[in-house]
Order: structure tokens, then sequence, then C-alpha cells
């Protein structure tokens, strides 16, 4: 069974590299159309994106463990509620969890700063927790 990986955005597959080199069981990063190479003209959408997807999942021909970061995750979070493929389990990161030490790339930093971005909806992280409590919601 192959551990199917999805990159975000401006990213490829080699966002993947180090961690499937970790991995003991046959890996597979998806390169996304138009990501490190042309878009095709069909691909005009997120379903669009999310058809293709799952076509390529099912080229597997058995079911899969699907990880997806970013942008990437989207698409995961979309063929696991939406599609009929094989997906055994799956990971996204889209949750807007972030764990209050994590380090925004310098890029991120200017996005968020930028008025009316998405950032503005995430709460900034708070103060670390009192030893001993957690920081999750109802925690």
């Amino acid at each position: 069974m192959a551990v199917v990986f999805i990159h975000g955005v401006p990213e490829t597959p080699s966002v993947w590299n180090d961690l499937r080199g970790r991995i003991d069981r046959p890996t597979t990063a998806l390169r996304l159309p138009g990501f490190g190479s042309p878009r095709p003209a069909h691909l005009d959408g997120k379903e669009a994106y999310a058809d293709w997807l799952a076509n390529e999942l099912r080229a597997f021909g058995e079911p899969v463990d699907l990880v997806g970061h970013d942008w990437g995750a989207h698409l995961v979070m979309r063929i696991v509620s939406a599609y009929d493929v094989p997906v055994r389990s799956w990971v996204s990161d889209v949750a807007h969890g972030w764990h209050p030490d994590y380090q925004w790339h310098e890029a991120a930093t200017l996005f968020q700063k930028t008025p009316n971005c998405w950032r503005r909806c995430a709460p900034r992280p708070s103060a670390a927790p009192a030893s001993g409590t957690s920081s999750a919601p109802g925690g």
C-alpha cells in the first residue's frame, strides 16, 4: 500500500523528498499540473483539480494513505469527502491550528501583514499556556 503526497502552493513534489526518504514503504509525490510545469487549459478550477486527483488515485488500483499540504490538503479533504476513491487513511494540514512556536517563513509574514488577507480571520498564537495546561480548544 502506497503513501501518496500532494504538495501545496507554490511548491512542487520535492517538498516531500526528506519525509519520503524516511518511510519504509512505497511512496509517490504527485505533481499538481501547473506547478513547475504548464497548466493544462482544462484544469480551470478547484473541481477540475479534484477530478484530476481522483483519477490519479484510482490508477493505483488499491487504497492509498493520502497526505496533503496547503492547497494539496484542500484537495485531499475534497477527495475524501466527495469522491469514490480508494483511500485507506488521510492527513490534511489546513485546519488553521498552528503550534504557538511555529515560525512563519519570510514570504508568509509579508502576506500576513497585507490588509484583508486570510490571516486576519485566524487568531494569532497567544502566549504559551502555563505548564500542565492544554492549548487545545476545550482542553
